[in-house]
Protein backbone atom coordinates (compact mmCIF):
# COMPACT_ATOMS: atom_id res chain seq x y z
CA UNK A 1 0.00 0.00 0.00
CA UNK A 2 1.34 3.65 -1.17
CA UNK A 3 0.38 5.19 2.12
CA UNK A 4 0.71 8.86 0.19
CA UNK A 5 -1.90 8.08 -2.35
CA UNK A 6 -4.05 4.64 -0.84
CA UNK A 7 -2.95 2.91 -3.52
CA UNK A 8 -2.48 -0.74 -3.37
CA UNK A 9 -0.86 -3.06 -5.66
CA UNK A 10 -0.67 -7.18 -5.38
CA UNK A 11 3.07 -8.29 -5.04
CA UNK A 12 2.45 -11.88 -5.24
CA UNK A 13 -0.56 -13.88 -6.85
CA UNK A 14 -0.67 -17.56 -5.87
CA UNK A 15 -1.36 -18.80 -2.10
CA UNK A 16 0.83 -20.10 0.59
CA UNK A 17 0.72 -19.73 3.89
CA UNK A 18 3.03 -16.50 4.29
CA UNK A 19 4.04 -15.97 8.03
CA UNK A 20 6.14 -12.50 8.10
CA UNK A 21 7.67 -10.06 6.23
CA UNK A 22 10.53 -7.54 6.22
CA UNK A 23 11.96 -4.92 4.31
CA UNK A 24 15.54 -5.64 2.67
CA UNK A 25 16.51 -1.62 2.65
CA UNK A 26 20.00 -2.82 1.34
CA UNK A 27 18.88 -4.45 -1.86
CA UNK A 28 15.11 -2.59 -2.34
CA UNK A 29 13.58 -5.85 -2.04
CA UNK A 30 10.96 -7.48 0.23
CA UNK A 31 12.02 -10.98 2.06
CA UNK A 32 9.22 -13.35 3.17
CA UNK A 33 8.88 -16.46 5.17
CA UNK A 34 5.86 -19.18 4.47
CA UNK A 35 5.20 -22.44 5.73
CA UNK A 36 5.36 -25.75 3.40
CA UNK A 37 4.30 -28.86 3.51
CA UNK A 38 8.35 -29.54 4.83
CA UNK A 39 8.90 -26.75 6.92
CA UNK A 40 9.89 -23.10 6.73
CA UNK A 41 11.24 -21.42 3.69
CA UNK A 42 12.17 -17.84 3.02
CA UNK A 43 12.30 -15.88 0.05
CA UNK A 44 12.87 -12.37 -1.57
CA UNK A 45 11.04 -10.15 -4.25
CA UNK A 46 12.87 -7.63 -5.68
CA UNK A 47 11.04 -4.46 -6.37
CA UNK A 48 12.27 -1.23 -8.41
CA UNK A 49 11.81 2.77 -7.75
CA UNK A 50 7.82 1.83 -8.74
CA UNK A 51 7.23 -0.66 -6.24
CA UNK A 52 6.38 -3.54 -8.86
CA UNK A 53 8.10 -6.95 -8.71
CA UNK A 54 11.14 -7.58 -11.37
CA UNK A 55 12.54 -11.10 -10.01
CA UNK A 56 12.03 -13.50 -6.94
CA UNK A 57 14.24 -15.81 -5.68
CA UNK A 58 14.06 -18.87 -2.94
CA UNK A 59 16.66 -17.75 -0.38
CA UNK A 60 16.82 -20.86 1.86
CA UNK A 61 14.90 -23.81 3.16
CA UNK A 62 14.70 -25.08 6.01
CA UNK A 63 13.13 -28.86 7.65
CA UNK A 64 13.62 -28.71 10.92
CA UNK A 65 11.89 -26.11 11.86
CA UNK A 66 8.36 -25.52 11.72
CA UNK A 67 7.41 -22.28 13.48
CA UNK A 68 9.61 -18.95 12.67
CA UNK A 69 9.15 -15.36 14.35
CA UNK A 70 9.17 -11.67 12.61
CA UNK A 71 12.84 -11.13 11.61
CA UNK A 72 14.97 -8.01 11.02
CA UNK A 73 17.67 -7.22 8.83
CA UNK A 74 20.78 -5.72 9.87
CA UNK A 75 23.32 -3.62 8.23
CA UNK A 76 25.54 -6.44 7.64
CA UNK A 77 22.89 -8.49 5.82
CA UNK A 78 22.43 -11.10 8.79
CA UNK A 79 18.53 -12.00 8.67
CA UNK A 80 17.84 -12.66 12.52
CA UNK A 81 14.79 -14.64 13.39
CA UNK A 82 13.64 -17.16 16.32
CA UNK A 83 12.60 -20.31 15.42
CA UNK A 84 11.32 -24.41 16.89
CA UNK A 85 10.17 -27.66 16.03
CA UNK A 86 7.35 -27.44 17.91
CA UNK A 87 5.10 -25.39 15.73
CA UNK A 88 4.08 -22.55 18.61
CA UNK A 89 5.62 -19.40 19.46
CA UNK A 90 4.40 -20.59 23.41
CA UNK A 91 6.44 -23.64 22.82
CA UNK A 92 9.55 -22.80 25.40
CA UNK A 93 12.01 -24.69 23.27
CA UNK A 94 13.23 -21.53 21.18
CA UNK A 95 16.30 -20.68 19.79
CA UNK A 96 17.34 -17.49 17.54
CA UNK A 97 19.20 -17.77 14.64
CA UNK A 98 21.01 -15.79 11.72
CA UNK A 99 21.02 -15.90 8.13
CA UNK A 100 23.66 -13.75 6.16
CA UNK A 101 22.26 -12.94 3.00
CA UNK A 102 25.51 -12.52 1.51
CA UNK A 103 27.15 -15.77 2.14
CA UNK A 104 23.89 -17.94 2.92
CA UNK A 105 25.50 -18.77 6.25
CA UNK A 106 23.60 -19.69 9.41
CA UNK A 107 24.58 -19.46 13.17
CA UNK A 108 22.58 -20.32 16.21
CA UNK A 109 23.52 -17.67 18.44
CA UNK A 110 21.09 -18.02 21.44
CA UNK A 111 19.35 -21.61 22.47
CA UNK A 112 16.28 -21.92 25.28
CA UNK A 113 17.14 -22.74 28.83
CA UNK A 114 15.55 -23.08 31.84
CA UNK A 115 16.49 -19.44 32.75
CA UNK A 116 15.57 -17.77 29.57
CA UNK A 117 13.14 -19.07 26.77
CA UNK A 118 12.62 -16.22 23.71
CA UNK A 119 9.70 -15.75 22.23
CA UNK A 120 9.60 -12.16 20.47
CA UNK A 121 12.48 -10.22 19.02
CA UNK A 122 12.78 -6.53 17.65
CA UNK A 123 15.62 -4.61 15.70
CA UNK A 124 17.34 -1.13 17.37
CA UNK A 125 16.65 1.75 14.94
CA UNK A 126 20.37 1.61 14.65
CA UNK A 127 20.50 -1.70 13.87
CA UNK A 128 23.79 -2.39 16.00
CA UNK A 129 21.22 -4.60 18.99
CA UNK A 130 18.55 -6.20 19.11
CA UNK A 131 15.87 -6.51 21.66
CA UNK A 132 14.62 -10.11 22.75
CA UNK A 133 11.92 -10.96 25.00
CA UNK A 134 11.26 -14.37 26.75
CA UNK A 135 10.34 -16.25 29.90
CA UNK A 136 12.87 -16.37 32.50
CA UNK A 137 12.68 -18.89 35.42
CA UNK A 138 9.98 -17.47 37.21
CA UNK A 139 7.58 -17.61 34.23
CA UNK A 140 8.22 -13.69 33.92
CA UNK A 141 8.55 -11.61 30.85
CA UNK A 142 12.32 -10.76 30.76
CA UNK A 143 13.55 -8.31 28.24
CA UNK A 144 17.15 -8.69 27.00
CA UNK A 145 19.57 -6.68 24.84
CA UNK A 146 22.05 -9.07 22.47
CA UNK A 147 24.76 -6.35 21.02
CA UNK A 148 25.36 -7.35 17.39
CA UNK A 149 28.92 -6.43 17.30
CA UNK A 150 30.52 -8.04 20.67
CA UNK A 151 27.13 -10.09 20.76
CA UNK A 152 26.97 -9.85 24.85
CA UNK A 153 23.89 -9.98 26.11
CA UNK A 154 22.63 -8.30 29.16
CA UNK A 155 18.97 -7.74 30.59
CA UNK A 156 17.52 -5.05 30.91
CA UNK A 157 14.22 -5.33 33.01
CA UNK A 158 11.07 -7.55 33.25
CA UNK A 159 7.21 -7.17 33.08
CA UNK A 160 4.53 -9.64 34.22
CA UNK A 161 3.12 -13.36 33.35
CA UNK A 162 1.93 -12.14 30.09
CA UNK A 163 3.07 -12.59 26.48
CA UNK A 164 4.23 -9.09 25.28
CA UNK A 165 4.61 -7.87 21.62
CA UNK A 166 7.96 -5.52 21.08
CA UNK A 167 8.90 -2.76 19.29
CA UNK A 168 11.59 0.37 19.68
CA UNK A 169 10.93 4.12 19.89
CA UNK A 170 12.95 5.68 17.28
CA UNK A 171 15.02 7.37 19.20
CA UNK A 172 16.71 4.08 20.69
CA UNK A 173 16.46 4.58 24.34
CA UNK A 174 13.59 2.76 24.46
CA UNK A 175 10.94 0.20 23.76
CA UNK A 176 6.80 -0.30 23.64
CA UNK A 177 4.98 -3.59 25.09
CA UNK A 178 2.06 -4.36 24.10
CA UNK A 179 0.15 -6.86 25.75
CA UNK A 180 -2.56 -7.08 23.28
CA UNK A 181 -4.72 -4.76 25.06
CA UNK A 182 -2.57 -2.41 27.36
CA UNK A 183 0.92 -0.67 26.07
CA UNK A 184 3.65 0.46 27.86
CA UNK A 185 7.02 1.46 27.91
CA UNK A 186 10.63 0.53 29.06
CA UNK A 187 13.60 2.71 29.13
CA UNK A 188 17.18 0.89 28.52
CA UNK A 189 17.76 1.55 31.79
CA UNK A 190 14.79 -0.34 33.03
CA UNK A 191 12.16 1.65 34.41
CA UNK A 192 8.80 0.52 33.18
CA UNK A 193 5.62 3.04 32.92
CA UNK A 194 1.65 2.03 31.35
CA UNK A 195 0.92 4.45 28.56
CA UNK A 196 -2.42 6.28 28.59
CA UNK A 197 -3.84 3.82 26.05
CA UNK A 198 -6.59 0.46 26.28
CA UNK A 199 -8.56 -1.33 23.61
CA UNK A 200 -10.73 -4.20 24.13
CA UNK A 201 -9.75 -5.30 21.27
CA UNK A 202 -6.41 -7.35 20.49
CA UNK A 203 -3.33 -4.80 19.29
CA UNK A 204 -0.52 -6.86 18.02
CA UNK A 205 2.53 -6.62 15.90
CA UNK A 206 3.06 -2.65 16.75
CA UNK A 207 5.89 -0.76 15.15
CA UNK A 208 6.54 3.04 15.32
CA UNK A 209 7.51 5.51 12.06
CA UNK A 210 8.45 8.95 13.13
CA UNK A 211 5.35 10.09 15.14
CA UNK A 212 2.98 7.17 14.77
CA UNK A 213 2.73 3.77 15.89
CA UNK A 214 1.27 1.27 13.18
CA UNK A 215 -0.34 -1.77 14.42
CA UNK A 216 -3.45 -4.78 13.58
CA UNK A 217 -5.89 -4.59 15.52
CA UNK A 218 -7.71 -8.06 15.58
CA UNK A 219 -11.64 -8.89 16.61
CA UNK A 220 -13.19 -11.78 17.34
CA UNK A 221 -16.90 -12.89 18.08
CA UNK A 222 -16.76 -16.67 18.97
CA UNK A 223 -20.17 -18.20 20.71
CA UNK A 224 -20.78 -21.47 21.95
CA UNK A 225 -23.63 -23.58 20.45
CA UNK A 226 -25.14 -26.77 21.37
CA UNK A 227 -26.59 -30.06 19.68
CA UNK A 228 -28.48 -32.79 20.90
CA UNK A 229 -26.79 -36.35 19.75
CA UNK A 230 -30.04 -38.22 19.85
CA UNK A 231 -32.24 -35.40 17.91
CA UNK A 232 -28.87 -33.27 16.27
CA UNK A 233 -31.25 -30.80 15.29
CA UNK A 234 -29.78 -27.11 14.00
CA UNK A 235 -27.27 -26.26 16.54
CA UNK A 236 -27.97 -23.52 19.32
CA UNK A 237 -26.12 -20.82 20.45
CA UNK A 238 -26.12 -21.38 24.45
CA UNK A 239 -23.53 -18.92 25.06
CA UNK A 240 -23.55 -15.42 23.04
CA UNK A 241 -21.61 -12.42 24.60
CA UNK A 242 -20.60 -10.57 21.68
CA UNK A 243 -16.90 -10.78 22.48
CA UNK A 244 -14.86 -14.25 22.78
CA UNK A 245 -16.58 -17.26 24.69
CA UNK A 246 -14.84 -20.19 23.86
CA UNK A 247 -13.09 -23.53 25.73
CA UNK A 248 -16.37 -25.11 26.73
CA UNK A 249 -16.41 -28.36 28.16
CA UNK A 250 -19.86 -30.39 29.64
CA UNK A 251 -19.69 -31.63 33.20
CA UNK A 252 -19.70 -35.43 33.55
CA UNK A 253 -23.59 -35.22 34.36
CA UNK A 254 -24.16 -32.72 31.46
CA UNK A 255 -25.66 -30.29 33.47
CA UNK A 256 -23.24 -27.62 33.42
CA UNK A 257 -20.71 -25.92 30.47
CA UNK A 258 -17.76 -24.19 31.65
CA UNK A 259 -16.21 -21.57 29.67
CA UNK A 260 -13.75 -18.70 29.14
CA UNK A 261 -15.35 -15.33 28.27
CA UNK A 262 -13.82 -12.12 27.52
CA UNK A 263 -17.22 -10.08 28.55
CA UNK A 264 -15.93 -8.12 30.90
CA UNK A 265 -12.60 -7.11 28.82
CA UNK A 266 -10.31 -9.86 29.99
CA UNK A 267 -10.67 -13.59 30.47
CA UNK A 268 -12.78 -15.63 33.17
CA UNK A 269 -14.02 -18.60 33.84
CA UNK A 270 -17.90 -19.08 34.27
CA UNK A 271 -20.35 -21.88 34.72
CA UNK A 272 -23.29 -22.28 32.80
CA UNK A 273 -26.50 -24.51 34.42
CA UNK A 274 -27.85 -25.95 31.30
CA UNK A 275 -31.40 -26.77 33.58
CA UNK A 276 -31.82 -23.30 35.38
CA UNK A 277 -30.59 -21.19 32.30
CA UNK A 278 -28.10 -19.37 34.77
CA UNK A 279 -24.42 -19.02 34.83
CA UNK A 280 -21.74 -18.21 37.63
CA UNK A 281 -18.43 -16.53 37.41
CA UNK A 282 -16.15 -18.95 38.78
CA UNK A 283 -12.89 -17.31 38.04
CA UNK A 284 -12.36 -13.81 38.15
CA UNK A 285 -8.95 -13.83 36.82
CA UNK A 286 -7.95 -10.48 39.26
CA UNK A 287 -4.29 -10.40 38.40
CA UNK A 288 -5.31 -9.68 34.61
CA UNK A 289 -3.42 -12.03 32.54
CA UNK A 290 -4.55 -13.11 29.40
CA UNK A 291 -3.44 -17.02 28.43
CA UNK A 292 -6.55 -18.71 30.29
CA UNK A 293 -6.68 -22.30 29.15
CA UNK A 294 -9.99 -24.29 28.46
CA UNK A 295 -11.18 -25.57 31.87
CA UNK A 296 -11.20 -29.32 32.51
CA UNK A 297 -13.76 -31.10 34.26
CA UNK A 298 -12.17 -34.15 37.07
CA UNK A 299 -14.14 -37.71 37.07
CA UNK A 300 -16.65 -36.39 39.88
CA UNK A 301 -17.70 -32.93 38.14
CA UNK A 302 -16.85 -31.03 41.49
CA UNK A 303 -13.48 -29.61 40.59
CA UNK A 304 -12.10 -27.65 37.38
CA UNK A 305 -8.42 -27.40 36.38
CA UNK A 306 -6.89 -24.86 34.11
CA UNK A 307 -3.92 -22.60 34.01
CA UNK A 308 -2.96 -18.56 33.66
CA UNK A 309 0.27 -17.99 31.47
CA UNK A 310 1.16 -21.48 32.56
CA UNK A 311 0.47 -21.25 36.40
CA UNK A 312 -2.12 -24.25 37.11
CA UNK A 313 -4.68 -23.86 39.44
CA UNK A 314 -7.62 -26.00 40.81
CA UNK A 315 -11.49 -24.84 41.15
CA UNK A 316 -13.10 -26.49 43.67
CA UNK A 317 -16.90 -25.94 43.28
CA UNK A 318 -19.31 -25.88 46.22
CA UNK A 319 -23.16 -25.23 45.52
CA UNK A 320 -23.09 -21.81 45.53
CA UNK A 321 -19.62 -21.17 46.20
CA UNK A 322 -16.50 -22.10 45.25
CA UNK A 323 -12.62 -21.87 46.19
CA UNK A 324 -9.15 -21.53 44.17
CA UNK A 325 -6.27 -23.39 44.61
CA UNK A 326 -2.93 -22.84 42.67
CA UNK A 327 -0.46 -25.04 42.29
CA UNK A 328 2.56 -22.38 42.52
CA UNK A 329 5.02 -25.49 42.90
CA UNK A 330 4.47 -26.26 39.41
CA UNK A 331 4.64 -24.31 35.92
CA UNK A 332 2.68 -25.66 32.96
CA UNK A 333 -0.94 -26.00 31.06
CA UNK A 334 -3.00 -28.80 31.67
CA UNK A 335 -4.32 -31.34 29.01
CA UNK A 336 -6.59 -34.07 31.29
CA UNK A 337 -7.52 -35.35 34.09
CA UNK A 338 -6.68 -39.23 34.88
CA UNK A 339 -9.67 -41.80 35.76
CA UNK A 340 -8.12 -43.97 37.62
CA UNK A 341 -5.75 -41.91 39.87
CA UNK A 342 -5.26 -38.22 41.31
CA UNK A 343 -3.47 -36.97 38.97
CA UNK A 344 -2.90 -34.25 35.83
CA UNK A 345 -1.34 -34.69 32.21
CA UNK A 346 0.25 -31.26 31.87
CA UNK A 347 2.30 -30.11 29.61
CA UNK A 348 5.90 -28.75 31.69
CA UNK A 349 6.34 -25.27 30.49
CA UNK A 350 9.56 -24.84 32.86
CA UNK A 351 11.27 -27.43 30.39
CA UNK A 352 12.55 -25.99 26.67
CA UNK A 353 10.73 -28.87 24.85
CA UNK A 354 7.01 -29.03 26.22
CA UNK A 355 7.58 -32.55 27.76
CA UNK A 356 4.41 -33.99 29.06
CA UNK A 357 3.99 -35.37 32.34
CA UNK A 358 1.74 -36.68 34.90
CA UNK A 359 1.80 -34.68 37.72
CA UNK A 360 0.11 -36.76 41.04
CA UNK A 361 -1.89 -33.72 42.97
CA UNK A 362 -1.23 -35.59 46.39
CA UNK A 363 2.68 -34.81 46.48
CA UNK A 364 2.87 -32.31 42.86
CA UNK A 365 5.47 -35.06 41.97
CA UNK A 366 5.62 -34.52 37.81
CA UNK A 367 6.59 -38.33 36.12
CA UNK A 368 7.91 -37.66 32.86
CA UNK A 369 6.06 -39.56 30.08
CA UNK A 370 9.29 -39.66 28.03
CA UNK A 371 7.19 -38.00 25.32
CA UNK A 372 7.26 -34.47 24.05
CA UNK A 373 4.24 -32.70 22.61
CA UNK A 374 5.78 -31.09 19.73
CA UNK A 375 2.42 -29.88 18.17
CA UNK A 376 0.51 -32.84 18.67
CA UNK A 377 -2.99 -33.77 20.27
CA UNK A 378 -2.54 -35.90 23.06
CA UNK A 379 -5.07 -37.24 25.33
CA UNK A 380 -5.84 -40.83 27.78
CA UNK A 381 -7.63 -43.66 27.08
CA UNK A 382 -10.46 -45.40 29.10
CA UNK A 383 -7.44 -47.22 30.90
CA UNK A 384 -5.71 -44.18 31.41
CA UNK A 385 -2.98 -45.32 28.50
CA UNK A 386 -1.20 -41.86 26.55
CA UNK A 387 -2.65 -41.84 22.96
CA UNK A 388 -0.90 -39.17 20.39
CA UNK A 389 -2.80 -37.35 16.91
CA UNK A 390 0.69 -37.02 15.06
CA UNK A 391 1.40 -36.95 10.98
CA UNK A 392 -2.34 -37.67 10.33
CA UNK A 393 -2.25 -40.48 12.55
CA UNK A 394 -3.49 -41.99 15.97
CA UNK A 395 -0.72 -43.94 18.24
CA UNK A 396 -0.22 -44.92 21.51
CA UNK A 397 2.62 -43.55 23.22
CA UNK A 398 4.91 -47.04 23.44
CA UNK A 399 3.67 -47.70 19.59
CA UNK A 400 5.03 -47.04 16.31
CA UNK A 401 1.71 -48.70 14.68
CA UNK A 402 -1.29 -46.66 13.99
CA UNK A 403 -4.50 -47.05 15.48
CA UNK A 404 -6.67 -47.10 12.52
CA UNK A 405 -4.00 -48.57 10.15
CA UNK A 406 -2.04 -46.76 7.88
CA UNK A 407 -4.28 -45.85 4.52
CA UNK A 408 -6.92 -43.91 7.06
CA UNK A 409 -5.66 -40.44 6.88
CA UNK A 410 -7.33 -38.17 10.17
CA UNK A 411 -7.92 -34.69 9.90
CA UNK A 412 -9.12 -34.38 13.17
CA UNK A 413 -9.38 -36.38 16.64
CA UNK A 414 -12.17 -35.78 19.39
CA UNK A 415 -11.38 -37.83 22.33
CA UNK A 416 -14.52 -39.35 24.66
CA UNK A 417 -14.85 -41.50 27.59
CA UNK A 418 -15.18 -45.00 25.77
CA UNK A 419 -13.16 -43.97 22.72
CA UNK A 420 -12.55 -41.25 19.70
CA UNK A 421 -14.18 -39.54 16.95
CA UNK A 422 -12.25 -38.87 14.24
CA UNK A 423 -12.65 -36.98 11.14
CA UNK A 424 -11.12 -37.92 7.61
CA UNK A 425 -11.63 -37.02 4.36
CA UNK A 426 -14.08 -39.64 1.74
CA UNK A 427 -14.27 -38.16 -2.07
CA UNK A 428 -13.14 -35.05 -1.06
CA UNK A 429 -16.38 -34.86 1.64
CA UNK A 430 -15.42 -35.34 5.43
CA UNK A 431 -16.15 -38.72 7.01
CA UNK A 432 -17.10 -38.73 10.76
CA UNK A 433 -16.11 -42.08 12.29
CA UNK A 434 -15.93 -43.77 15.93
CA UNK A 435 -12.66 -45.79 17.78
CA UNK A 436 -14.10 -48.03 20.64
CA UNK A 437 -11.97 -48.66 22.80
CA UNK A 438 -13.20 -52.25 23.24
CA UNK A 439 -14.48 -52.83 20.25
CA UNK A 440 -12.38 -51.30 17.32
CA UNK A 441 -14.01 -49.31 14.94
CA UNK A 442 -17.04 -48.67 14.73
CA UNK A 443 -19.99 -46.75 12.24
CA UNK A 444 -21.73 -43.34 12.74
CA UNK A 445 -25.10 -43.27 11.83
CA UNK A 446 -26.68 -42.09 8.79
CA UNK A 447 -27.96 -39.08 10.74
CA UNK A 448 -24.65 -38.27 12.63
CA UNK A 449 -22.94 -38.25 9.34
CA UNK A 450 -25.40 -35.95 7.52
CA UNK A 451 -24.69 -33.74 10.56
CA UNK A 452 -21.28 -33.79 10.05
CA UNK A 453 -21.21 -32.65 6.69
CA UNK A 454 -22.84 -29.76 7.93
CA UNK A 455 -21.34 -28.90 11.09
CA UNK A 456 -18.49 -30.84 11.72
CA UNK A 457 -15.98 -27.81 10.81
CA UNK A 458 -17.18 -25.99 13.88
CA UNK A 459 -17.70 -29.22 16.31
CA UNK A 460 -15.33 -28.76 19.60
CA UNK A 461 -16.54 -31.49 21.88
CA UNK A 462 -18.49 -35.04 21.97
CA UNK A 463 -19.70 -35.62 25.95
CA UNK A 464 -21.96 -38.14 26.54
CA UNK A 465 -25.37 -36.90 24.37
CA UNK A 466 -23.81 -33.30 24.13
CA UNK A 467 -22.10 -31.80 20.76
CA UNK A 468 -20.53 -28.22 21.49
CA UNK A 469 -19.55 -26.46 18.36
CA UNK A 470 -18.31 -22.37 18.09
CA UNK A 471 -19.06 -20.07 15.91
CA UNK A 472 -16.55 -17.23 15.26
CA UNK A 473 -16.68 -14.12 13.06
CA UNK A 474 -13.03 -12.70 12.86
CA UNK A 475 -11.72 -9.37 10.99
CA UNK A 476 -8.39 -7.27 11.47
CA UNK A 477 -7.22 -4.33 10.07
CA UNK A 478 -4.14 -1.86 9.90
CA UNK A 479 -4.49 0.98 11.91
CA UNK A 480 -2.30 4.00 12.71
CA UNK A 481 -1.74 5.67 16.21
CA UNK A 482 -0.55 9.18 16.61
CA UNK A 483 2.23 9.69 19.00
CA UNK A 484 2.36 12.88 21.35
CA UNK A 485 4.97 13.38 24.16
CA UNK A 486 5.27 15.39 26.93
Amino acid sequence: KELATNSIRKLKTDQASFTYLAWDNDTRGLIYSFIDSKGISFSRLQLNAQGEVVNEELLFSRRDITWNSLFFIDKQQNLYYLANRNSSEHSRDTSLYSYNLTTGQTRNILSADIYFKPYKIALSPDKIQLALIGFNEQGLSEIKLLNLTEQSLVSVGETDHNWHFMTWFEDGSSLLLSNGSNLSKLTLSGELTALNFRSYNFLIYPQIVKDKLYFIEAKSDQDILISDMSQLSSPKKIIDSNTVDKGAAVSPNGNYIAYISAKNGLPQLFIKDRTHKTERLIFANSDKEYALTTPIWNKLGNQLISSLNNKPFIINLEQNSESIHWLNQVLGIPLAWYKKSDAILLVDKSSPNDQLVKLDLSNLQPVALNLSLKGDTVFLDHEDKLLRFTNHQVLYQDSAEPLLGKDTFVNHVFSTENGFFYLSTDQEKSKLSFYDYLKGNTKVSAELQDFCLSYCGKITEFKGNTILLKEQHSSADVLSLSIFSD
